[in-house]
C-alpha cells in the first residue's frame, strides 16, 4: 500500500484496493490530527478538498477526497451506496484511522449518509451540505425532472443501462461546458448560481471549478451516470440507522434542495438542521470551519 503521510500541500495518492481498483485519493490538511473523508458531488472530484486544505491545516485537521469509480483516477465500477461505504472505509485504513468523520457535498451527500448507515462503529459524525433526495415516481420533485429522467428512475432496476443513458442525457450541457476554458467555465457558472455561491466562487473557488469539474469527466460520464442510477430513484439504506452526530447544511440561496435537507434531517435521530438564508448550495465551502466544529474535529 502507499505511503498514505500528508503532506503540507495537497497531493494525489492512488490506492489498490482489495479487489485491484484504483481508488485516486487527494491529500490535504494537516500531516497529522483527526481525519475527515470528503465525499464530493457531480461534475466534481477530489480535488475540491484544495480549497478547504489551509483551513484544515491550521485546524490540524487531515483531509482526503477521494473518486468514487468512474470519477477522476478511479476505476470505473457499478458501484452501490454499500460499495463506496467500503471504499471509504479502505481510504480511513490506507490513513491508519479507525475512527473518521466525513462530509457530503451535493449529490455526495447521500454516500456520506450511507457510510454513517453502514459503519456506525467507524463514523464519529457525519454532515451533509448541498444535498438532496430521491425523486421516486408521483413524487413532486419526479414532477419536475425532464420526459427522459423520469423514464430513467421508471426504468431503473429493470434495464439500468438504458436508465443510466436517459438519465445522464439531461448532464451533456455540462459535459461540453468542461470543454472550455477554466474562465469560460467559471463564467457560465456565475451565470449560474444564487449570490451567496457566486460570493464563494469570487472567495477562490471560481479558479477551482474548472480543473474539477474536468477531472470528474476525465473517463467520460461514467462516474456520473452511475451516479444518477445509485442516488436519483431510491436510497438503498436506512436514514434512521445513522446513530452518529448528524449535521444537515441548507442553505436556503440553494433553492432546489431545501425540502431535500428537511427530509433527510427528519428522518436521522437528533440531526441537526442548519438553514441558512445567507447561504447556497456551497455553504460548506464558504463555512468550513463551522463544519470542522459540528464534525467535532
Amino acid at each position: 500500500m502507499p505511503d498514505a503521510t500528508q503532506p503540507t500541500a495537497p497531493k494525489d495518492v492512488e490506492l489498490r484496493s482489495p479487489d485491484g481498483r484504483t481508488i485516486g485519493v487527494r491529500v490535504a490538511g494537516s500531516e497529522e490530527g483527526p481525519l475527515v473523508i470528503y465525499l464530493h458531488g457531480s461534475p466534481s472530484s477530489r480535488l475540491d478538498v484544495d480549497f478547504m486544505h489551509e483551513r484544515s491545516r491550521r485546524r490540524g485537521v487531515r483531509l482526503v477526497g477521494n473518486d468514487r469509480p468512474g470519477y477522476g483516477l478511479s476505476t470505473p465500477m457499478p458501484f452501490t451506496f454499500a460499495t463506496v461505504a467500503r471504499d471509504v472505509a479502505f481510504v480511513a485504513d490506507a490513513f491508519d484511522a479507525p475512527t473518521f468523520a466525513v462530509i457530503g457535498q451535493s449529490s455526495g451527500a447521500p454516500y456520506a449518509l450511507a457510510t454513517a448507515a453502514e459503519l456506525p462503529d467507524r463514523v464519529t459524525a457525519v454532515a451533509e451540505a448541498g444535498g438532496g433526495k430521491p425523486f421516486p415516481p408521483g413524487s413532486d420533485q419526479f414532477q419536475r425532472l425532464s420526459d427522459g429522467e423520469q423514464q430513467g428512475i421508471v426504468l431503473a432496476g429493470s434495464d439500468d443501462a438504458e436508465a443510466e443513458r436517459l438519465l445522464a442525457e439531461a448532464d451533456l450541457p455540462f459535459v461540453e461546458m468542461a470543454q472550455l476554458s477554466d474562465e469560460e467555465i467559471e463564467a457560465q457558472w456565475m451565470s449560474m448560481l444564487a449570490p451567496a455561491d457566486q460570493r464563494v466562487m469570487r472567495a477562490g473557488f471560481g479558479k477551482l471549478i474548472g480543473p474539477t469539474m474536468r477531472e470528474a469527466l476525465r473517463q467520460g460520464q461514467t462516474g456520473w451516470a452511475r451516479d444518477n442510477l445509485v442516488r436519483m430513484p431510491h436510497w438503498d439504506f436506512e436514514l434512521a440507522a445513522i446513530t452518529a452526530p448528524a449535521t444537515i447544511w441548507s442553505g436556503l440561496q440553494d433553492t432546489g434542495n431545501v425540502e431535500g435537507a428537511r427530509w433527510v434531517a427528519d428522518q436521522i435521530p437528533g440531526a441537526v438542521l442548519r438553514e441558512l438564508p445567507d447561504h447556497g448550495h456551497f455553504v460548506a465551502f464558504e463555512l468550513w470551519d463551522d463544519i470542522l466544529d459540528r464534525l467535532g474535529v
